[in-house]
């Protein structure tokens, strides 16, 4: 009962404040396409990264503006790294972020997220972030049929709430970003400097050759943030199983680095961390207007 039953709070609360976005929609979706693993980089690659990351997340913006795109380059782009994204949505706009980037075709899903991620401000402080995203998704190629369809998907909300759940359950995540090395090997939390990353890549490169080899620990790089004025904390223990992490290595643990959900992140009521969910509001709500600025400059997403 227990796992169901929460991913049936989540859904039933998200879709009681989601009804009046939703316009009845006939275009079929391929829920199997939708939901398939957005894989980046080559699949024989050594290392893997699997990243846990909210649309809706500062911290993870910031990741995906200023450090990811060096770890591309060093990494994704020679063979070295492939980089799984799976989403952690902090709140119910965020979810409708994720389900605007699955419903585009899958050769462009990391496009979209460079520019949910770049522009992120400009879509989550319109006073109708829905309609922003509507308009996103219509400059990337996913029309408002398509768009309007996806979000009265109860399967393809479903399974995106199931991937947060897993993540909850498989590697303890509560915090975003988080990534998770080789399937819990190593991992660092929050958007730290790309030298953390490098460090972590450098050393699974080098054990690579042994990678059968059982490791004494999941080293955890950072930390991430709590509630309001409280300091970094230490990422949680990872899942059954998994040996129990090192001390944190000497990184900065500032509230800057990673964010847990809260109230008011992404303009809504946040996903609680057990799946369940009160009933949100009953529009989306991101903020203020930004007087027209914002929409009518976010450039469609690469091909």
């Amino acid at each position: 009962m227990g796992r169901r039953w929460l991913v049936g709070a989540a859904l039933a609360a998200v879709f009681a404040g989601c009804a009046a976005v939703r316009p009845a929609a006939a275009a079929d979706i391929d829920l199997q396409e939708a939901l398939q693993e957005r894989v980046l980089g080559a699949n024989d690659a050594p290392v893997t990264m699997a990243e846990y990351s909210s649309l809706t997340c500062p911290h993870c913006a910031d990741f995906h503006t200023k450090t990811f795109p060096q770890l591309k380059a060093e990494y994704v782009d020679t063979g070295k790294l492939k980089v799984v994204y799976r989403d952690f949505p902090h709140d119910r706009l965020a979810l409708f972020a994720s389900i605007l980037a699955h419903c585009a075709a899958p050769k462009r899903f990391f496009g979209f997220l460079d520019v949910l991620f770049r522009d992120q401000r400009q879509w989550m402080d319109l006073s109708d972030s829905i309609e922003a995203l509507r308009r996103v998704g219509r400059l990337g190629g996913v029309n408002d049929e398509r768009f309007d369809a996806c979000v009265g998907s109860e399967a393809l909300f479903k399974g995106l709430l199931e991937i947060r759940l897993r993540a909850i359950n498989d590697y303890k995540i509560d915090v975003t970003p988080t990534f998770v090395f080789n399937e819990g090997a190593e991992r660092v939390v929050g958007a730290q400097p790309v030298e953390a990353f490098r460090a972590v890549i450098e050393r699974l490169l080098a054990a690579a050759p042994a990678a059968s080899s059982a490791s004494a620990a999941v080293p955890v790089t950072g930390g991430g943030q709590g509630n309001a004025g409280a300091g970094g904390q230490p990422a949680s223990a990872p899942a059954a199983g998994v040996p129990a992490p090192a001390p944190a290595a000497a990184m900065p643990a500032t509230v800057e680095e990673g964010e847990r959900p809260k109230e008011g992140a992404g303009g809504g009521v946040p996903l609680p961390l057990d799946g369940a969910a009160g009933a949100p509001p009953q529009t989306p709500e991101a903020g203020k207007a930004d007087g027209g600025n914002g929409v009518g400059e976010i450039k469609a997403p690469a091909e």
